[in-house]
């Protein structure tokens, strides 16, 4: 269901919220199979990879954040 929202309303710009880590993980995973550029946020993450995501996001290199 989010897979096929993100694809088809959520196009740019979105935050996805997930309830753990491991889940986080996953959906970025599977966002980047589906042809979404996708970047993930949370705590298993380095400090400097948590702030290279938050980059990415804000310059449009990932349209989601996870």
């Amino acid at each position: 269901a989010l897979l096929s929202l993100c694809l088809r309303t959520f196009k740019a710009q979105t935050i996805v919220f997930c309830r753990t880590k491991v889940t986080a993980h996953r959906t970025k995973i599977i966002l980047g199979l589906a042809g979404m550029r996708a970047a993930e946020l949370h705590g298993n993450m380095t400090q400097a990879a948590r702030l290279q995501s938050l980059e990415d996001f804000r310059k449009g290199a990932a349209t989601h954040l996870v």
